[in-house]
């Protein structure tokens, strides 16, 4: 696996997310009163995505909301509680990962951030969760295409906040450039997988 050339921004260096996360768990829960209680998970990372219902998400002391197609991540560590309506369903589809480059995400990306993305990239994050949710079987194949829709869903997250943070058009040509380049890569490095393992 070739890396991506790397792509010098002025004002903000770009992490290389070469590596995709790892999808540990994902699929659609119906949540009970029980995660109202303040939880850690200290091993994977939470994408909660709200399909019924409305969430309150209490997390490092605040508060987020978030209602159908609306989205939130818990970083692994951080203590949180789920609340609902309990006269209400909740019905979320959530993933656990694991991810190499969580840090370098997590310190641009938060829920503050990602309550405000734009309506491009709010479609693009649910179009790709509802495949996901539709999609998954099970098969070392499936758990390869997840990790890359996961991978795509969180740099589309990354660069709609990142961009916002950029000062001059220098900066979005050279970050638009780097994501082009980053999406061929991508694409050629999937093309390789699956031909390296369909072909058996």
């Amino acid at each position: 696996i070739s890396p991506l050339p790397a792509c010098k921004l002025n004002i903000m260096s770009t992490p290389e997310f070469n590596t995709p996360p790892r999808v540990k768990a994902l699929g659609e829960q119906i949540f009970d009163v029980a995660w109202t209680q303040p939880h850690i998970d200290d091993c994977n990372h939470e994408l909660l995505h709200v399909r019924k219902g409305r969430l309150r998400l209490v997390l490092d002391g605040r508060a987020f909301l978030a209602e159908p197609g609306d989205t939130v991540l818990v970083p692994k560590g951080v203590e949180h509680r789920d609340e609902f309506p309990h006269d209400s369903t909740l019905e979320i589809f959530m993933i656990q990962f694991r991810w190499d480059h969580a840090d370098a995400f997590f310190s641009v990306v938060n829920n503050d951030a990602l309550a405000n993305i734009s309506r491009s990239t709010h479609f693009t994050i649910s179009r790709l969760l509802d495949t996901m949710r539709n999609d998954f079987g099970g098969d070392p194949i499936d758990r390869a295409i997840a990790d890359a829709r996961l991978h795509l869903l969180l740099l589309h997250i990354y660069r709609d906040v990142s961009v916002k943070r950029f000062k001059t058009a220098e900066d979005l040509v050279q970050a638009e450039d780097a994501l082009v380049r980053k999406r061929q890569w991508l694409i050629e490095e999937a093309k390789q997988f699956l031909e390296s393992n369909l072909s058996r």
